[in-house]
This record gives structure tokens, sequence and C-alpha cells, in this order.
């Protein structure tokens, strides 16, 4: 029964993730941030955080009955789901705030050629090599 439940709630957690990103991807059209402080500090801070909802998820999961030969009372698995999917937010939302960061230093401008093609140019430089 335990695998059955650890299976469904898997399958919670990477819907929700997919769903996440997706949605908070279609919204990131918005204009480019002025500040580069923010994401850099919400980006680990999430990560560090999430650590932190597994360990409150785990003492939740304890607390609502654990885990016994029948799997997880319902309690400890609604507590193990909805722990995992703020695990799964919080990893998201870190890795787009970061990625958004490497995203942002990247200019939309071309870059000027290294080497000028103009016609008139290559006349000249062979006339002063004679």
């Amino acid at each position: 029964m335990f695998w059955l439940q650890a299976s469904v709630s898997f399958a919670v957690w990477i819907l929700y993730g997919v769903l996440f990103v997706r949605r908070s991807i279609r919204g990131s059209r918005a204009p480019v941030r002025s500040s580069r402080r923010a994401p850099a500090v919400a980006g680990p801070a999430l990560l560090l955080g999430s650590v932190g909802v597994l360990a409150l998820g785990a003492w939740g999961v304890h607390s609502a009955g654990g885990i016994g030969p029948d799997g997880m009372g319902a309690a400890a698995w609604a507590v193990a789901t909805i722990a995992g999917a703020g695990f799964v937010h919080m990893q998201a939302a870190a890795a787009l705030a970061l990625a958004g960061l490497a995203r942002d230093a990247v200019t939309s401008q071309k870059a000027p050629a290294s080497i000028s093609r103009d016609p008139q140019s290559e006349e000249r430089s062979s006339c002063a090599d004679s």
C-alpha cells in the first residue's frame, strides 16, 4: 500500500511542478526587473527554505501517524503530499529566479562584426600593402 501512496504523491508533485513552471514562464513576459538583487537573494533562500519544508513535512508525517505496516494513514499521506508539493514549488521558484538572472544578463542587441566587409576598405588595405 505504501508504494501506491508514494506513487500517487510523486505523480502529484511532478504534475504540480510542470504546471507551476509552465504558468510561471507564460507570466514572465513582464518588463525586465530593474534590480538583480531580489532574485539573487530569493533563489538561494528558496533552495535552503525548501529543505526546511522537507524537515517540517517529515515531522508532520511522523506526528500524523507515520508509516505503518499498511502504509501511511490518510492524514500522514496528505501531509506528505502537501509538503512535497511545497518543496517542489520552492525548488522550481528558485530555479526560475536563478535562471532569470542568467537570461537577464544576455543582451538582445546584435554584436558588431570584428572584421569590416566594406569593399572600399579592402581596396585601400591592398593598395597600402603594395
